[in-house]
């Protein structure tokens, strides 16, 4: 049976179904996590990502977010209206108009194949600020037809990397451009591990083969190239512009 709203624990809350297997319980909370680990990154405010602790109520299918901090902040609270939009406009009007994140995108296709799956469908919603969104079938589909619809070129992405991780026996470090607010995930050999590492949160300029989505909106590279580009600090100054335009 549904629950009700009276029963939601925090404002953050995914509802599994009922009698979920133990695997699909599992699935579902990992994806529900990871989408609200990329909305909260997308609201950040430099190194300030609102963090989270985990609330399962026992005998129950939900498992819910609560912030870390006790009380919720204004980046909690952005995040409850972000990760609520992006979902409720992706539904509505599409990907482009969400101006989600790929991984954002990629978790919520997870959690709506799961509620779409061969295997028996399980119930999801999701619920912000004790309103729920019901997750289907069609978010996946969308996924995946944006992706057919992209489209790959050899170029390079210039950012700071600020993520690296191993996600699902892949590599992936992230790249963000602060100037204009895109993030791109890079997949990297393990070869190139120690060059991640040496230019982690350093400025770098990533070269491969970048997927774009059909507007032209980069995604993803395959890396074959991690060049370290000069700190802020160590770029010319307007000054010193002027004197080497005066001595030209």
């Amino acid at each position: 049976m549904a629950v009700t709203p009276d029963q939601i624990p925090t404002d953050l809350t995914v509802e599994i179904g009922e009698y979920p297997s133990p695997d699909r319980f599992l699935k579902v909370a990992s994806a529900f996590f990871g989408y609200i680990d990329e909305i909260s990154r997308l609201v950040s405010a430099g190194d300030q990502v609102p963090r989270w602790v985990v609330r399962v109520r026992e005998g129950s299918d939900l498992v819910a977010l609560e912030p870390d901090t006790g009380t919720p902040t204004a980046a909690h609270r952005d995040v409850y209206e972000r990760a609520a939009v992006g979902i409720q406009t992706l539904l509505t009007h599409g990907i482009d108009a969400a101006a989600l994140p790929e991984p954002a995108l990629r978790q919520l296709a997870t959690l709506s194949a799961l509620a779409s799956g061969p295997k028996g469908a399980t119930s999801i919603r999701l619920w912000f600020q004790r309103q729920p969104i019901p997750v289907d079938a069609s978010i996946a589909g969308m996924v995946r037809e944006d992706e057919r619809l992209g489209y790959s070129d050899y170029g390079t992405v210039e950012g700071v990397m600020d993520t690296l991780r191993d996600k699902d026996g892949r590599l992936q470090l992230r790249v963000k451009d602060a100037v204009l607010g895109q993030a791109v995930t890079c997949h990297i050999d393990e070869e190139q591990l120690q060059e991640a590492f040496r230019t982690f949160r350093k400025r770098v300029e990533v070269s491969g083969v970048i997927h774009y989505r059909k507007d032209g909106v980069p995604v993803s590279i395959k890396v074959e190239r991690i060049e370290q580009l000069p700190d802020d600090d160590d770029l010319p100054s307007p000054d010193d512009v002027r004197g080497i335009l005066r001595t030209a």
